[in-house]
């Protein structure tokens, strides 16, 4: 079942017994319902956990503790509140290298690959599901190294997003410093992006048709995150 962005939305919103959405953030900063980045605005205020205290309070003591009992606690955490479950049966993704590339990020020499994954669809063989990424290492890593991944608009997007924004926008965006990405080569790790030009489109296209191989006959919106998670 293949269905349009806002009778997907308004299924979920039915199936949750939601009937209206509070406003999102406005990226006028003179909105009353601007997007607020000041944690000292925020009320009331967040206490949130510590990341070394267990969840019963008890301090976590050693690397046994922290591999064994803390960490598994934030993953399911993140799992089930922001992330969304990975189900057992999502599809394998085998990737392949399509370009290599040496180039500069600022001082820094980098390796581009974009690679292309193919998602295993034998479980539903009528769609083909192929994943567009972006990825950059330091060039003179010898081996692997951390990467950050960064779901976001491709450059176009941004783009034409930017040429709504006013100077003020603008100047609140700019850059103080080395980038994300910078940051993240000093240290010696790299970065990734999928590569969606048309991004709300292929967005739609991309989760239908993982829904569709991890779970034949469904659609998109009860499995969307986990249908992205698949992609990673």
């Amino acid at each position: 079942m293949h269905l349009a962005v806002e009778q997907d939305h308004q299924r979920l919103m039915d199936l949750l017994h939601i009937t209206s959405l509070r406003r999102g953030p406005d990226g006028d900063p003179n909105s009353p319902n601007a997007a607020n980045y000041d944690e000292s605005k925020v009320t009331p205020p967040q206490n949130l956990p510590d990341a070394l205290n267990l969840n019963n309070g008890k301090p976590v003591s050693s690397a046994k503790m922290w591999w064994d009992q803390r960490r598994p606690e934030i993953v399911e955490d993140f799992d089930r509140e922001i992330l969304g479950r990975v189900p057992k049966n999502t599809p394998k993704v085998n990737w392949e290298v399509t370009s290599t590339a040496g180039e500069k990020n600022g001082d820094v020499p980098v390796s581009t690959k974009k690679l292309l994954g193919h998602v295993d669809n034998s479980s539903y063989p009528p769609i083909t599901v192929d994943i567009q990424l972006t990825l950059t290492t330091p060039a003179n890593a010898t081996g692997p190294v951390p990467v950050i991944m960064e779901l976001s608009w491709s450059p176009e997007a941004m783009a034409a997003i930017r040429k709504r924004l006013t100077q003020a926008q603008l100047a609140a965006l700019a850059d103080k410093g080395p980038t994300w990405q910078q940051q993240l080569l000093a240290k010696g790790w790299g970065y990734a992006s999928p590569q969606n030009e048309k991004q709300a489109l292929r967005d739609l296209r991309l989760c239908q048709s993982l829904a569709e191989v991890a779970f034949p006959g469904s659609s998109c919106g009860e499995y969307r995150r986990s249908c992205f998670l698949a992609c990673v």
